[in-house]
């Protein structure tokens, strides 16, 4: 019988954001997760109970506009606009994990009013001003903080038979569009680089990593970085840096040993894009990156931005889902103990023959 291991939360949360409103019905996540073991609807969130360590979270994708609720006033900087595919993006990373390994189901939270009616990922004191927002920003972050609480009981799942108290959050939100920036048909690295070498080079393709470091820290040599510890500190990976001491922080935050490094879109910082460029606009990490990762909270937090030459259409994204599904199963596995390999066949878990049709980024670790 395979041994069942209680584990502290190892998770990773995902934070979907875009830009643009469609007029799109509300999406069941049922629809999309049938295999899902539980799902709990508030009326306003949706929380998704899952069976490994990932947390997906999407704030700004609900399609809810209730008229009880008052719009939230477009005014001074306050951005209203409803996020384009953000359920979509969220829901085919949990289905896709879930199908390529069969019972691994991330947990998802999903907030399904519209922006314009509550952002969740500001601080409480705006929702403060309606009962009903209130609600739905008190709901959201409970479930996110249940999640991370949560311990989890997994089949061969796991190295080690002990408490893990540490997990990744990845908060992936919308990049900015500007009106100039000329959209590629495909963003892989090979065909960025060809793409840039041509003249069309636009920094605003890039996938944005965010560590809670500004653009002037980033510019900072890896030398630099790694002899100023006060840097690691006050990044949202500061305890995964703390738990690698052998690693030096530059090698985590843009180097070898970095998320960034084992995908294959171009991001920054990254082996390849170390900074941001003096006019480019770089955002380091928002309201909810900053609030569950690093400075001891045991969460290692990176928030990703994704331009909309990889989500605006079907395929790129399914090509961005694929990528950032073989970069998390990499961090997953060089980090987190978690074992892909362990508990094929009689524990419910895809053979051998169709693990070994992922990605390659997942190949080091298979």
């Amino acid at each position: 019988m395979p041994l069942l291991l209680r584990l502290h939360s190892i998770q990773i949360l995902i934070t979907i954001i875009s830009v643009h409103i469609l007029n799109i019905a509300l999406i069941d996540p049922r629809r999309f997760l049938s295999f899902m073991p539980s799902i709990s609807n508030t009326s306003y969130v949706t929380y998704i109970k899952g069976t490994i360590p990932l947390l997906i979270s999407v704030p700004h994708g609900g399609h809810l506009h209730p008229d009880s609720i008052p719009d939230r006033p477009a005014k001074n900087g306050t951005n209203t606009r409803n996020d384009l595919y953000t359920q979509e993006i969220g829901i085919d990373i949990a289905q896709m994990i879930a199908e390529r390994w069969e019972g691994a189901v991330p947990y998802v939270v999903i907030c399904r009013l519209r922006r314009k009616k509550v952002d969740v990922n500001r601080e409480v004191s705006e929702a403060r001003k309606d009962k009903e927002v209130l609600k739905a920003w008190e709901e959201y972050h409970s479930f996110l903080s249940d999640a991370n609480r949560e311990e989890v009981s997994v089949r061969a799942l796991y190295r080690h038979s002990r408490y893990i108290s540490r997990f990744l959050a990845l908060l992936i939100y919308r990049k900015i569009d500007y009106p100039n920036a000329i959209h590629p048909p495909s963003l892989t690295q090979q065909y960025f680089h060809t793409w840039m070498s041509q003249g069309h080079g636009h920094p605003e393709n890039l996938l944005e990593l965010g560590y809670g470091l500004t653009a002037a820290t980033l510019s900072l040599s890896n030398h630099d970085l790694d002899a100023d510890p006060t840097i690691a500190m006050n990044s949202t990976i500061s305890t995964l840096s703390h738990r690698h001491p052998h690693l030096a922080f530059s090698s985590l935050l843009r180097g070898p040993h970095s998320l960034a490094a084992h995908l294959e879109l171009p991001s920054i910082p990254s082996p390849n894009f170390s900074s941001p460029t003096k006019n480019q606009t770089y955002f380091r990490g928002g309201y909810s990156v900053r609030r569950y990762g690093g400075k001891g909270r045991g969460i290692d937090a990176v928030q990703v931005e994704i331009p909309r030459a990889l989500r605006w259409e079907k395929e790129e994204r399914r090509k961005m889902v694929e990528d950032l599904v073989a970069g998390i199963g990499w961090m997953l596995g060089k980090y987190y103990g978690v074992d892909w390999m362990r508990g094929r066949g009689d524990d419910g878990w895809r053979s051998e023959k169709k693990v070994t049709k992922m990605k390659k980024g997942l190949k080091a670790n298979l």
